[in-house]
């Protein structure tokens, strides 16, 4: 096919099975509670769904919990999330992403989360231990959104603290990740190119 200056080629639409989309994750406790009690609504109406809404506020924080995920519910969405990431083929991923764009859906999916470098490491380490100790020493500080910043720079000042000997085995443990990251991306880089 000749293109003419100025013409617009669009791409060809890509047919994608229900296969080709990452898994949906667990439902939350509400959604799982209107989906079991779904009998009660018939016919679109929105008045059972209202009444469903009341029961919900009524249930205490023990009645809630039974419709709850369970730890293996997410473990299962997990490593079934990890597998899509590692087998995902790009063009499928490309076609998804703009049918996400499209919804208005601004995230977008991505096939490997990168590794963490040596703070990030240190941080995740650190937090149960720094949160523990601010919760002995000031439980006030922890409280609402607080938290987050407290503990952060709590660890940032244990970082600083850190002797150089110390961050460099912190340092080794992110380049260890990174290489095995690079060496996945490779093979599957290769692999998608022998399958075109």
């Amino acid at each position: 096919m000749v293109l003419t200056p100025g013409q617009i080629v669009t791409p060809a639409k890509v047919k994608l099975d229900k296969s080709a989309f990452p898994p949906k994750k667990p439902l939350s406790t509400f959604a799982k509670f209107i989906t079991l009690h779904s009998d009660m609504v018939i016919g679109g109406s929105k008045a059972p769904f209202s009444a469903l809404r009341e029961r919900w506020g009524t249930l205490s924080d023990a009645e809630r919990k039974k419709y709850s995920s369970t730890k293996q519910e997410w473990d299962e969405y997990y490593a079934a999330a990890e597998e899509w990431r590692d087998n995902v083929d790009p063009v499928t991923l490309k076609e998804l992403n703009r049918r996400r764009k499209a919804r208005g859906i601004s995230t977008k999916l991505k096939t490997n989360k990168r590794p963490p470098n040596s703070y990030a490491l240190f941080y995740s380490a650190m937090y149960p231990k720094v949160f523990a100790e601010l919760q002995d020493s000031d439980p006030s500080s922890l409280e609402g959104r607080g938290r987050v910043t407290a503990v952060s720079l709590a660890v940032a000042e244990a970082w600083k603290n850190t002797p150089d000997s110390e961050k460099q085995i912190w340092k080794e443990k992110a380049e260890a990740l990174r290489e095995e990251y690079n060496k996945k991306l490779k093979e599957k880089a290769d692999g998608h190119a022998t399958a075109d």
